[in-house]
């Protein structure tokens, strides 16, 4: 997995690096592509793991821990950077790697499932209150999950297909009763006020509050070989095209939206990059599309098959999983993406771990120790 990881990864850094090239933009962008730094990451990480007895629970407890401190930092000292993330830290900053620390440190501890799901909760209330309906949303789902797989350890490959089919259902689920659920304010005011605007329009909210998707996949279709290069700046002419293509999707094209997806508040580029995957294949071709393919399907894989009795893994595994895919799809490539679709990585990376040399499980007999699959536990084996 490791290895398809980088040859998609310097697969999508050579891509990039050629489309800059013929499209006289900047060439030093392909070498810090997402997947570039992800598997970096992953291959530094595991290089950790083996040359110490750290358990992989401490190991991601660890990194989560200095990205808040790299955020504590930026919002202390660097007042230029932090403007934005001072509006709501919980949505803009700290909130993802506060979740993956307590959730790690859950599953170091070996919390039992009832304080698992309670941690959720707290989580998803939290995210209610600052706004953050994502994480809302994400943080119930996980909490189901591991509900539905405490309650199956046993059964083995069922338990596989019972997992993913709640996780996906619980998605649909919220997914089909936003528009409600935001007209009756449960997502506070500014949805409450956005779905008033959607269905004026009768459009479909995902497409109305992301209209940046569908002009991102459009100047792909245009550009699908070779793409447009790293930050290349759009001609009035194609920008215009692509907001026609929105609009005709139903979504109200007023001065600020315009504004916003031609980017005129930051660089005029004419068009905003907000959805990573989208975004990279724009930028590079379709030759970057291989990363994300192998990268998410192996984090879904591994959380499918997540089903041994600690909550606190079970819930960190699909917590960063479903984390990824949406920030593949929603959000720009940034800090908060390589890093969570490393670490996911990083806990699916095969069979060379084992709990043998966890403290914590030195004591287990052999029939017990073997009820999680041996590429999914805490710490690495003796090899």
């Amino acid at each position: 997995m490791l290895r398809r990881v980088l040859l998609a990864g310097a697969l999508w850094s050579g891509a990039q690096l050629v489309s800059s090239y013929l499209n006289d933009t900047d060439l030093t962008a392909g070498i810090g592509t997402v997947g570039f730094l992800t598997a970096t990451l992953v291959l530094g990480l595991v290089w950790v793991a083996r040359s110490t007895r750290l358990s992989d629970a401490s190991i991601v407890a660890a990194l989560a821990l200095g990205w808040i401190l790299r955020y504590y930092t930026v919002l202390r000292h660097e007042p230029s950077m932090s403007e934005g993330l001072l509006a709501n830290p919980w949505k803009y900053s700290i909130s993802v790697p506060i979740c993956l620390f307590v959730l790690a440190v859950a599953w170091r501890l070996r919390w039992k499932r009832l304080w698992v799901c309670a941690l959720l909760v707290l989580i998803s209330v939290v995210s209610i209150i600052k706004d953050f309906r994502f994480l809302t949303g994400l943080a119930l789902a996980v909490a189901v999950i591991v509900l539905v797989l405490g309650s199956s350890v046993r059964l083995g490959r069922r338990a596989r297909v019972h997992a993913s089919v709640i996780g996906v259902g619980v998605l649909v689920v919220l997914y089909l009763s936003y528009p409600n659920l935001a007209t009756g304010g449960f997502f506070g005011e500014r949805a409450q006020d956005q779905q008033a605007e959607y269905d004026q329009t009768d459009t479909n909210f995902l497409i109305a509050n992301r209209a940046e998707m569908p002009q991102a996949a459009y100047l792909t279709a245009m550009h699908p070989f070779l793409g447009i290069g790293a930050s290349a700046v759009l001609s009035s002419e194609e920008a215009n095209e692509a907001l026609d293509f929105v609009r005709g999707l139903g979504v109200a094209m007023t001065p600020a939206r315009k504004a916003y997806l031609l980017d005129q508040s930051g660089t005029n580029q004419g068009y905003v990059t907000h959805s990573a995957l989208l975004d990279s294949t724009l930028q590079a071709g379709l030759l970057a599309l291989p990363f994300w393919l192998v990268a998410l399907s192996a984090l879904l894989r591994n959380a499918a098959r997540t089903r041994d009795a600690d909550a606190g893994r079970v819930a960190l595994v699909w917590f960063i999983g479903l984390l990824s895919v949406w920030n593949a799809l929603f959000s720009p490539l940034g800090l908060s993406l390589w890093l969570c679709v490393a670490l996911g990585l990083f806990l699916a990376r095969g069979p060379q771990v084992r709990h043998e040399t966890d403290p914590l499980r030195a004591e287990e007999s052999g029939p017990e120790a073997t009820l999680a699959s041996p590429g999914l536990t805490l710490t690495r084996g003796r090899s």
